[in-house]
């Protein structure tokens, strides 16, 4: 089976995405981090692409802001990605330290959907060793392969970034690959 070079970057990109988001995963197990699932959509800009990202980027910048003037230690992964109508939301997956859960929360809530909030759904506290299923479900990458004409497309996928971590840590993570 041929695998085009966009495919196998794409693919080598999740497995990487997926290798750092298990060690920020084992981090928060041994540093007993507690975890929250929550999803930003854009409500202002429905018709504009890159105005809804902005919009989403802004609501997540603003709630970092708090948690930092709150002296909340958070750090995660989020997974940007486009509805079928091209409009983006963003799920992410967020650590704290379980004495600040309820706080964090209630400082999320503030930035959250009420339209798409569905029996308060949007942010969910998620159980200790589950975190990874959240990842599988945020790191996205699926590709139609044309055998025949030997292409591969790629279908969905999700752009990833992490926050909260030491600036530089992805970029040397991509850098020890080099050299293997």
């Amino acid at each position: 089976l041929h695998l085009s070079l966009r495919r196998q970057r794409q693919m080598c990109i999740r497995d990487r995405n997926k290798a750092i988001a298990s060690g920020i995963i084992d981090f928060s197990h041994r540093y007993n981090f507690s975890s929250l699932f929550f999803t930003l959509t854009s409500e202002k800009h429905q018709d504009s692409k890159r105005l809804s990202r902005c919009e989403i980027n802004y609501k997540l910048t603003k709630i970092r802001k708090q948690l930092i003037k709150s002296n909340i230690i958070h750090f995660g992964i989020k997974s940007l990605e486009e509805h079928k109508t091209g409009i983006k939301h963003t799920h992410i997956l967020m650590f704290v330290k379980l004495d600040d859960m309820e706080q964090t929360h209630n400082i999320i809530q503030k930035h959250i959907n009420e339209k798409t909030n569905i029996d308060n759904r949007n942010i969910q506290h998620v159980r200790k060793f589950t975190e990874q299923n959240i990842t599988n479900y945020i790191i996205k990458c699926t590709v139609a392969d044309d055998d025949k004409n030997r292409i591969s497309t790629i279908k969905t996928s999700s752009e990833i970034s992490f926050f909260g971590i030491k600036k530089g840590i992805v970029t040397t993570w991509d850098l020890s690959l080099i050299h293997i």
